[in-house]
């Protein structure tokens, strides 16, 4: 274990000088090279961490649950530099947690590479991409993912592409690309998870008022599954919505309208679609983010059977003071599964809450030390499916 933990070190310091050597041959309008004299000095953060904590449920199970203590440990790498024209930022985490009573591989992973670059080609013209990608075992509510408890370890990737183009002083568009996916390591997950998919997308914006932009978006989605080909989808997306800064601490985001699925084997289905995000940076050190989606989710379970999804959620981070800080994410995720292929008796609803509390105290400007509570309840009318989960932790973070 040890030795795939530095291999993996060594990988994400490869990947650091390598995004470093690209960043600083980008070109400028004329076809030269951008010299070093127009690249800022990068800014490298790193840090390390340990937590001991306890599980009473590690696996996510209905009965026979497994508690078991557990260790974290890893490392944490941040990087960010730009020129006049472009800015790019890197966060790397490689770590693991060891469960000394856990059945099996007592390792679970938990890595992930977060990379958002920018560049100003020219006036009217700016390209953008925004990349995550993760290797872990468990749940991430505000990834959007399908599942909502833990199946061993998977691969989790999104990457956004897209192109800003100002026509106008007052409309522009913004043509984009996704591409995400997941991957499971076990056999079981494997079958009914694993997919790709892509989406194309064209925003057309009006900037209605100063602090108000008005937009008509349409997207196009391909799902492709590894494994369960019935559940393969195309979908259209249209919706209308706004884009409003109510001042420079509160800005949100509105989209609504209707998606229409052809799903492979399951035939054609309609939904009302809605996303909807709010950013308010409340006070010094502290802000608060809330998120909203309904729709299509991607069907994890049998073929032909559709998910409709609400998730919510709102993660809040409070400074005290310059020294200690506290955090608390609340999400809801309600998840109604279609009958599969008419069958009656197949279709099934559940419903998940995950609240995350943490606190943190700055020692020393390098030292820090951090408390955590999670607590996750999943309900529905298939008792079997049920299971609800604690963990506590405390530890320390330090900085270099």
């Amino acid at each position: 274990m040890k030795k795939n933990f530095l291999k993996r070190a060594c990988a994400a310091s490869l990947l650091f000088a390598g995004v470093f050597s690209s960043h600083a041959m980008a070109g400028t309008d004329d076809g030269s090279i951008i010299s070093d004299a127009g690249v800022e000095k990068p800014h490298f953060r790193t840090s390390v961490y340990v937590r001991e904590g306890y599980d009473d449920n590690a696996e996510t199970s209905n009965n026979n649950q497994v508690t078991s203590g557990y260790t974290s440990f890893g490392i944490n790498e941040f990087a960010d530099f730009g020129s006049d024209r472009s800015i790019l930022t890197i966060g790397v985490q490689l770590g693991a947690n060891y469960y000394y009573s856990q059945p099996g591989q007592k390792f679970d992973w938990t890595d992930n590479l977060s990379l958002n670059y920018t560049y100003k080609l020219n006036e009217r013209l700016t390209l953008s991409l925004a990349s995550y990608a993760a290797y872990q075992v468990e749940p991430q509510y505000d990834l959007l993912v399908a599942q909502n408890r833990v199946n061993g370890q998977y691969f989790y990737f999104t990457d956004v592409l897209s192109a800003s183009y100002q026509w106008t002083r007052r409309f522009s568009t913004i043509t984009n690309y996704t591409l995400d996916g997941i991957f499971y390591q076990d056999a079981a997950p494997k079958v009914t998870n694993d997919y790709v998919a892509q989406t194309f997308g064209n925003q057309f914006r009006f900037l209605a008022l100063p602090t108000t932009t008005l937009v008509a978006e349409y997207r196009f989605g391909i799902v492709n599954y590894l494994y369960q080909s019935g559940n393969n989808s195309i979908t259209n997306y249209f919706l209308t919505g706004f884009d409003h800064t109510f001042n420079p601490k509160l800005l949100t985001t509105l989209r609504v309208g209707a998606e229409i699925q052809d799903q492979n084997v399951g035939g054609i289905s309609t939904s009302p679609y809605a996303e909807w995000s709010v950013n308010y940076a409340y006070q010094h050190l502290s802000s608060l983010g809330y998120y909203l989606r309904y729709g299509f989710d991607y069907s994890n379970l049998t073929v032909a059977q559709t998910d409709k999804a609400l998730r919510t959620g709102i993660n809040i981070n409070h400074g005290f003071s310059p020294k200690l800080t506290a955090t608390l994410g609340i999400f809801y995720q309600h998840d109604d599964y279609s009958n599969s292929g008419g069958t009656p008796g197949t279709a099934f609803t559940e419903n998940t809450i995950d609240i995350q509390t943490g606190l943190q105290y700055a020692m020393t400007p390098r030292l820090s030390l951090n408390a955590s509570y999670t607590y996750t309840d999943l309900l529905s009318n298939n008792s079997l499916l049920e299971y609800h989960r604690s963990t506590v932790s405390i530890g320390a973070n330090y900085g270099f």
